[in-house]
């Protein structure tokens, strides 16, 4: 990221409701600096956050940094289980989404923590409104 980014923050709790908490809190921030293809921001942050009500059933804490044209969004809990990307079947319902993160992010990866791990992607070339 170029610059000093602009940071939002927030946290939520584990439950099915966080997930679009979440895509509408990271659509606002990207708004808010001027951002406007929120799309795919809303959709891989909502992969992350469904993994950690589903796999950690932790709070979520969610941290979007806007630069430029260039986005850092970091979904962080408190398990240690690292993110694995899993290859299913056609006929199975669930288990993509960090294979959708891996093709659609610009990059992504998982840290260790203290206390747990932070997933996070970032998006660049996005659009100005």
């Amino acid at each position: 990221m170029t610059g000093s980014p602009q940071v939002a923050q927030t946290t939520l709790p584990p439950n099915p409701v966080s997930v679009g908490q979440a895509r509408a809190f990271v659509a606002r921030t990207l708004v808010g600096r001027g951002l406007g293809d929120t799309g795919l921001a809303e959709l891989l942050v909502s992969e992350l956050v469904t993994n950690v009500v589903l796999h950690a059933g932790t709070d979520v804490e969610l941290r979007v940094a806007a630069s430029g044209d260039q986005v850092r969004v970091e979904v962080s809990d408190t398990s240690p289980a690292m993110p694995a990307i899993r290859h299913f079947g056609v006929e199975a319902g669930t288990g993509r989404g960090m294979m959708l993160v891996e093709a659609l992010a610009s990059d992504w990866g998982a840290d260790p923590r203290p206390g747990g791990k932070t997933v996070w992607f970032t998006l660049t070339d996005l659009v100005a409104v």
